[in-house]
């Protein structure tokens, strides 16, 4: 039996339109492998076998939000070192400097000196509600709100006391107390934050580092203590004589020779974290590149095999082409006869 030639044209014409379908689909898959540069089967990039792919991108995610984590912290931290370095830098004039007028009764440098504690009173409060973006940095655990009360009211409290008392030693040992003393006003007026530490941040698994600091410390209550005392003293906020001020001058000065080698301690524990802190990160970040290669190794098409496999497939298409036209031509050619 003879095959018509018009069946055997309309089965290689079917036959050509098929492959024709089927070089498009590969050259649209070459083309967007080409364009994103990855692959688009992972089936067959991971021999059948996703498990270990998705347990790679899990890893990488996890690592991607700890590095966040860690240079939030990082930066926290850096920020909280830079107040810790004004505070000390703000009360070390009225150590050094005062102490030495006062020792060789200089009247008219003691008043100098003197006048600018309580600007620097209110920079020590605005030090202390520092904050990093929505975070306040010295408040513990209650991160959205200010570790103090402004510095105005503190003063007025603080005036009040040492004004309404008999003399200067019991105005000295009224400001003590306001600072000091268990339930005392700091405690109950002037600090307002949270009675825990702010959360630290994992370094390892199951090991937190704990950094942040709180304004009630022992060391920032006394760097309050000191410049108001000699902020005090300078605005006249005494029990009334000249004897009694120069005395609040020279415990202000006292506490203030204190309190920087203090607050520094407390910066370089800062810088401790800090460059744990930064160890942790380059760990960190070495893990991730290695999964980040591991993921590429797997997923990523190769731009050289990808351009060649398109090539390929265009001439594939050229030659479809080629054909089907002919095969046109002839068919025309046969009407024609």
């Amino acid at each position: 039996m003879q095959i018509s030639p018009v069946v055997s044209d309309l089965a290689t014409q079917n036959s050509l339109l098929q492959r024709g379908s089927a070089v498009r689909a590969q050259m649209q898959t070459a083309s967007q492998e080409m364009s994103s540069g990855l692959k688009s089967d992972l089936v067959a990039a991971t021999g059948g076998d996703l498990g270990g792919l998705f347990a790679i991108e899990r890893g990488i995610v996890q690592l991607d939000s700890q590095i966040e984590g860690l240079n939030f912290a990082a930066a926290k931290a850096s920020s909280a070192e830079n107040y810790l370095g004004q505070l000390a830098a703000g009360v070390a004039p009225f150590g050094v400097d005062l102490q030495a007028a006062l020792d060789r009764g200089d009247a008219l440098a003691q008043t100098s000196i003197a006048k600018g504690a309580r600007a620097a009173f209110d920079a020590a409060v605005s030090a202390l509600n520092g904050r990093y973006g929505r975070h306040a940095l010295f408040a513990g655990a209650a991160l959205d709100g200010p570790a103090l009360v402004d510095s105005d009211a503190i003063y007025a409290d603080l005036a009040a006391l040492a004004s309404g008392a008999a003399n200067g030693l019991d105005a000295i040992a009224a400001i003590d107390s306001y600072f000091n003393a268990p339930g005392g006003g700091f405690e109950t007026g002037a600090y307002l934050g949270g009675d825990t530490t702010a959360p630290g941040v994992e370094i390892a698994e199951g090991q937190r580092l704990n950094y942040a600091l709180r304004a009630d410390d022992a060391a920032f209550r006394q760097n309050l203590q000191a410049l108001a005392l000699v902020a005090l003293a300078a605005e006249g906020d005494t029990p009334g004589t000249p004897a009694d001020a120069r005395l609040m001058l020279r415990e202000g000065a006292a506490l203030a020779l204190e309190n920087p080698g203090q607050i520094l301690a407390l910066r370089e524990g800062l810088g401790h974290a800090a460059q744990r802190i930064d160890e942790t990160i380059a760990n960190a970040s070495g893990a991730l590149h290695g999964l980040e290669l591991r993921r590429a190794a797997i997923v990523s098409a190769d731009p050289y095999e990808t351009a060649s496999a398109f090539q390929a497939l265009q001439g594939q298409m050229e030659i479809i082409y080629e054909v089907t036209a002919r095969m046109a031509n002839l068919r025309l050619v046969d009407r024609l006869r």
